[in-house]
This record gives structure tokens, sequence and C-alpha cells, in this order.
């Protein structure tokens, strides 16, 4: 099973599900909210994670889910650039994103449809 693990507060966040949820064409991807891998991830992780094959973080995490819902392989070209400098860059609008929304929060009934009936968690 592919799951998405993100943070089910944040503005961002759930438009990047929304996303995944709309380009998910074959009903690939499952989501959940970040806060059940808290126990195995590195304190203060909050965004977004990835587990299909294996757990990916960070850039790593939206490459692969990118290329598994929408079903193009070709994503994963995007690897080619160094992952130090995907990582900052990823770093950096994680950073800044609630910044970006005005400090602007979700909460679970604002979380879009689609990507509901898709959660297998809380």
């Amino acid at each position: 099973m592919n799951i998405l693990y993100f943070d089910d507060k944040c503005i961002v966040c759930n438009g990047f599900a929304k996303f995944i949820s709309r380009i998910d064409r074959k009903d690939a991807v499952r989501f959940a909210s970040v806060d059940e891998l808290k126990e195995v991830m590195p304190k203060g992780f909050d965004t977004v994670a990835y587990y299909s094959d294996d757990l990916y973080i960070h850039s790593d995490a939206v490459i692969e889910v990118v290329a598994d819902a929408s079903g193009i392989s070709a994503v994963r070209l995007s690897k080619i650039m160094p992952a130090c400098l995907r990582t900052a860059i990823y770093k950096w609008v994680a950073r800044n994103r609630h910044r970006f929304t005005g400090n602007k929060t979700c909460t679970t009934d604002q979380i879009d449809s689609e990507v509901k009936k898709k959660m297998i968690s809380s």
C-alpha cells in the first residue's frame, strides 16, 4: 500500500494531498496524518513522508508520490538534481509554509473530501 503522510493541519500540505488525490487515476495512494510517524521520525519532523517500497522523506517523498500517482515514472529523473540542493529547497519551503499562508491552519473538516475518503488514519 502506498501512503502519503502529510501535515493535516497545514494548508500547503493539504493542497499537496488534494493535488495527489486528483492525479491518482489508479487510486494507488492512501493518506494519513504525519503524526502517525512521530515515534519513528526525527523530532520536529512535520511535513510529508511517503511509503511505497521504502519510506521517503523531503524532496524524495514529493518526487516518488508524484511519480506513483501520475503514473509518469520520468518524474524520477528530477533526482538528477543533487539531493543536498533538492533537500535545501524543500526544507526552505517547509520552514516557511505557514508564513506563506498567513499562519492559517486547517481543521479535520477542511481536508478535501476526496482525500478524506482515502484516509487510513485520523
